[in-house]
């Protein structure tokens, strides 16, 4: 009988670490959001500083490193096939659907007036939800969620006196490289 019972207590355990893992597993994948929703709420509920943080999903696109806003991050997905829509702005690769919502991606390698590249397997979509309307960009990985005093933003470099283009928001240092901010609202 005793070895009955533990035999019973192992394979309950199994299926608890099975669990476990299924858990762990969910909660990785929806792990930006939290992060970020957790910070909108202590940016939004705090009083203005430039010492308080704003939290980045940093991301590389072509060998360059990029960052925007986490907080408006719902999640990243590999890159599946897209459907192409037509009378679409040059810059928009397709639209596909996340569970049930039609998403439209964009590639930021032609918004920023770049020839087209061949996409890869390795390639991903981080997709934003912005006033409760998801769009999607394609980078090429996503690095990390970081944490940085609003100070250390620089407005973006002046070329003749013009500013990037609207899109670029400033730039920032993260350890020995700089990474480019997007204005995506």
């Amino acid at each position: 009988m005793r070895d009955a019972q533990q035999l019973q207590f192992s394979r309950a355990g199994i299926r608890w670490q099975h669990k476990k893992q299924t858990l762990q597993n969910m909660l990785y994948g929806i792990k930006l959001y939290s992060i970020a929703r957790t910070s909108h709420c202590f940016l939004t509920c705090s009083a203005t500083s430039d010492m308080l943080p704003s939290t980045l999903l940093i991301f590389d696109l072509d060998g360059t490193r990029f960052g925007l806003d986490a907080t408006l991050v719902r999640e990243s997905v590999w890159l599946p096939e897209l459907t192409p829509v037509e009378e679409a702005p040059p810059h928009i690769a397709g639209i596909f659907s996340l569970r049930g919502q039609i998403v439209p991606v964009t590639d930021l390698h032609l918004r920023f007036g770049h020839p087209a590249r061949p996409y890869c397997i390795s390639d991903q979509i981080v997709v934003l939800e912005l006033d409760q309307l998801l769009i999607g960009l394609i980078v090429s990985e996503v690095r990390e969620v970081i944490e940085v005093s609003l100070d250390a933003i620089k407005p973006p470099p002046k070329f003749d006196g013009e500013a990037h283009a609207h899109l670029v928001e400033g730039e920032v240092r993260v350890g020995d490289d700089i990474v480019t901010l997007l204005d995506v609202r």
